[in-house]
């Protein structure tokens, strides 16, 4: 019995020895996990911050004063940071910049990605870094649950930025645990993300003039030494005026001598860029950024200067031309250029259509319309269209009225007094049958008394400009867009060109319009298949064009989102001509006249005119335009009034509101 009871006690000992020894070791397992993913979590937060922070750092390199997200410089000083921060990433390979490279959404071309893996003791890093950067892009770093989240799912950025306007970063860690390991668990992996995003838009200065040219000097002259000729930039509201030029005055023609200079007011007061009494307006330039001598920017700062001073009433003190880098037209492209291509692919269709027999068009005219059929014409209302069959080389004289609302000439127009108030689709497709171009001119206005007009209400040679009414807010339909295939537009002295509301893409001869595939493209002689492009301006009579401009102030009216606001833009608020084709001093050129019987609003859009000339006498009043060419010039005594709104205007570019939003 007494053997018995000590062997049972032994069995106790021994059970509770087991018991123990088995709770220890599982104390030391939880102990081991314990220890291991505390680890984990504290490099987890370690990891996060470093891509919190490099992200941050990628979105502030990425500004280089141009108002473009330089999506290889973001992606690469994000990986710079993180090598130089996080020591465990020193290793990693190098980034490569391309310094000029700015995201484009849409052309993978331009998009900026790294990835790479580093080993830094017992643990294995792998990195990404993109930019653009899309939350539904799973192949770097995976599928993240968080999205999910509605207040994540919500905010996926700009949907017109494909992402340009993000940077994302993702480090992927891969350890082996120390003690963790008696459990069986070979590795452990962790994944943080940081996105940061920007918001890009233009600011709040709209340049009256912005000159492309980049390396040439005599962007923008005026008149001559004792002519009344001169720019006068007034200031609208709170904005001062603004004029920039893109050029680093590099080319062996710049210097200091005569007509040698980037500026040239001539003489005094010249060139002005007035301001609001307290701030100054500017005038800037790309060479002055680069430390050019001012006796190369301007011939003289009493010539050409900024000033806090209000126009008309006082000059105040000239300040000099100041530094901005390079804005190139990428502003323009930006908010116009898908909404001008989307344009010419659909006049395209149009151009396709059967001559003898066009489908879509309620009435068909083969011929020139005699006074008959015109009466008939001018019966027709907005909901109705007419295609006019008249390709002979003597062109379409009509005078009267259309009242349809999509048009389609065949053939070009030569004189006449035609009237179209009811025009939302006009279409000159200055061809024969068999393509060739009939005329060098779209539009002829030759003799005196001649007069070509979109949706006004007079449409008489000689009458005063300014007659097109104001555009009602948020009316769609109360604007046109004229379409050219070919020729120019040519309007000798006493005609009238009056185009109310009214959007013209001068295609140049070129199916695709001559319209670059990408933004921010340098000017060119040659902007059209190797050519220069027919779609040139030469106007001497008055002139009354104005843009649609349904929203002076979107923000006012409830547009807020970037989206809505690019929606407009693309359906030609503001934009009152494109053409890309060139013109130079002498034929093929640019150039407007018309004494004081010259008025336009809106933005003209000519970035290879080199230059484009206003002519003529008298105050010309071009408030609220905007003009986007390689250079400008001023001759003939003509003295130009302008300003610009910045809300209908595009503004130069600026990047703000930098901040994680993942």
């Amino acid at each position: 019995m007494l053997t018995r009871r000590l062997q049972a006690r032994k069995d106790e000992r021994g059970a509770v020895a087991l018991i123990v020894a088995v709770g220890a070791v599982g104390l030391m397992l939880v102990a081991a996990l314990v220890l291991d993913f505390g680890a984990v979590r504290l490099e987890r937060q370690v990891n996060q911050a470093a891509a919190d922070d490099a992200a941050a750092a990628g979105l502030r390199a990425s500004d280089l004063g141009t108002g473009q997200n330089y999506d290889s410089v973001a992606v690469c000083s994000a990986v710079d940071f993180l090598k130089a921060n996080l020591s465990a990433l020193a290793g990693l390979p190098a980034c490569t910049t391309t310094a000029t490279q700015t995201c484009e959404p849409g052309d993978t071309s331009t998009y900026a990605r790294y990835h790479a893996t580093v080993t830094s003791g017992n643990r294995t890093y792998e990195v990404w870094a993109r930019s653009p950067y899309r939350v539904t892009d799973t192949s770097a770093g995976g599928v993240f649950p968080e999205e999910s989240m509605p207040t994540l799912a919500n905010n996926p950025g700009e949907p017109t930025q494909q992402g340009c306007d993000q940077i994302g970063v993702v480090i992927k860690e891969t350890s082996h645990p120390v003690l963790g390991s008696l459990t069986g668990r070979d590795t452990l992996t962790h994944t943080v993300r940081a996105v940061g995003r920007v918001k890009i838009q233009s600011g709040d200065l709209a340049p009256a003039l912005l000159l492309l040219e980049r390396t040439k000097c005599s962007v923008l002259t005026v008149g001559s030494a004792g002519s009344p000729s001169r720019i006068s930039v007034a200031a609208t509201g709170s904005t001062p005026a603004t004029i920039h030029a893109d050029s680093a005055a590099t080319d062996a023609g710049c210097g200091s001598g005569s007509n040698q200079q980037l500026f040239q007011g001539k003489q005094a007061n010249g060139i002005v860029a007035y301001g609001t009494g307290t701030v100054a307006g500017t005038i800037t330039s790309v060479a002055s950024q680069n430390g050019v001598p001012a006796a190369t920017i301007s011939d003289s700062t009493s010539n050409v200067y900024g000033t806090a001073g209000i126009y008309p009433a006082t000059l105040g003190t000239p300040t000099t031309v100041t530094g901005r880098k390079q804005v190139t037209r990428r502003p323009v492209d930006v908010r116009y250029r898908s909404g001008v291509v989307s344009a010419v692919s659909a006049a395209a269709t149009e151009w396709g259509k059967s001559h003898s027999s066009p489908a879509g068009y309620t009435n068909y005219i083969n011929g020139c319309p005699t006074p008959a059929q015109m009466t008939t014409l001018a019966a027709l209302t907005a909901d109705k269209s007419v295609y006019i069959d008249c390709p002979g080389n003597g062109g379409i004289t009509l005078s009267g009225s259309i009242g349809a609302g999509k048009i389609y000439f065949h053939g070009f127009i030569k004189n006449g007094a035609l009237r179209m108030p009811n025009a939302t689709e006009v279409y000159i497709d200055d061809t024969d049958n068999g393509g060739s171009r009939v005329n060098n001119d779209a539009i002829s206005l030759t003799n005196s008394g001649s007069s070509f007009c979109i949706r006004a209400s007079t449409c008489t040679a000689g009458s005063s400009v300014g007659q097109c009414s104001t555009l009602p807010t948020g009316s769609p339909t109360s604007k046109a867009r004229l379409m050219i295939r070919r020729g120019m537009i040519n309007g000798a002295g006493g005609s009238l060109l009056r185009l109310c509301n009214t959007t013209v893409v001068m295609e140049g001869g070129d199916a695709a319009g001559c319209v670059p595939a990408t933004n921010g493209t340098a000017p060119s002689a040659t902007p059209c298949g190797g050519g220069t492009g027919d779609g040139q301006i030469n106007t001497s009579g008055s002139a009354d064009w104005t843009a649609p401009n349904a929203y002076g102030d979107m923000a006012a009216a409830g547009i807020t989102t970037e989206s809505a606001k690019q929606a407009l833009w693309s359906a030609g608020e503001d934009l009152a001509l494109w053409t890309e084709s060139y013109g130079a001093s002498s034929s093929p050129s640019f150039s407007m006249a018309g004494g004081g019987n010259m008025h336009v609003a809106g933005v003209f859009m000519a970035p290879n005119a080199n230059p484009f000339n206003i002519t003529g006498g008298g105050i010309q009043d071009l408030s609220n335009a905007q003009y986007i060419v390689r250079s400008f010039a001023v001759a003939g005594g003509a003295t130009l009034k302008m300003s610009v709104d910045p809300n209908n205007a595009v503004g130069l570019p600026t990047l703000f509101d930098f901040r994680l939003v993942r």
